[in-house]
């Protein structure tokens, strides 16, 4: 991707002026909240300009394998080692969808898909001082766009299918705040 530059999307987030003024943070991309990577798009572009997308794509190999590892975990803990293992390679380097590491706005997707990954890892604790974690990491994952719906029916699943009516907050809270947003 050396000789790549910023690509349709980006530039959306690019020229935004005060890109991390709150009223900005929070003004929807394709109808969908994204403040996570407007967040990071801010942060890169005053420590950095735009001359090199190098740091974008830092953030996202960083995402990629923070899913990778994470999927680990939670495979692991389900099946042998071994087999975790195999079943992650493709994960590991994306398959098809290899050229989400060129493309920056892909963050939102890779860092949506840790977060919730990370939120299922805790939830499955039984202790309450991990709730919190669980329902912030949740937050994140919405704030990073439209996967996140994905694990707040996951989250939901997993309180009702343990019955643990006193967690049933991890996935509504987040949920409200993304609906009191939208």
């Amino acid at each position: 991707g050396r000789d790549l530059t910023f690509f349709f999307d980006d530039w959306q987030l690019i020229l935004v002026p005060e890109a991390l003024a709150p009223h900005n943070l929070l003004n929807p991309h394709n109808g969908q909240l994204i403040a996570m990577p407007r967040v990071i798009y801010g942060v890169l572009l005053d420590l950095f300009g735009m001359t090199s997308q190098l740091p974008f794509r830092v953030i996202n190999v960083a995402a990629a394998s923070t899913c990778a590892l994470l999927l680990y975990f939670f495979i692991r803990r389900r099946i042998e080692p071994i087999l975790a293992l195999v079943l992650l390679l493709p994960v590991l380097v994306l398959g098809v969808a290899w050229e989400t590491l060129l493309l920056s706005l892909s963050m939102n997707f890779l860092l949506g898909l840790a977060a919730g990954l990370g939120m299922l890892l805790v939830l499955e604790s039984k202790a309450a001082k991990v709730d919190l974690a669980a329902s912030l990491l949740l937050f994140i994952s919405l704030a990073c766009g439209g996967i996140g719906l994905a694990f707040v029916a996951a989250a939901a699943a997993d309180v009702l299918t343990r019955r643990d009516p006193r967690r049933f907050w991890i996935p509504v809270v987040p949920f409200v705040l993304i609906g009191l947003w939208y």
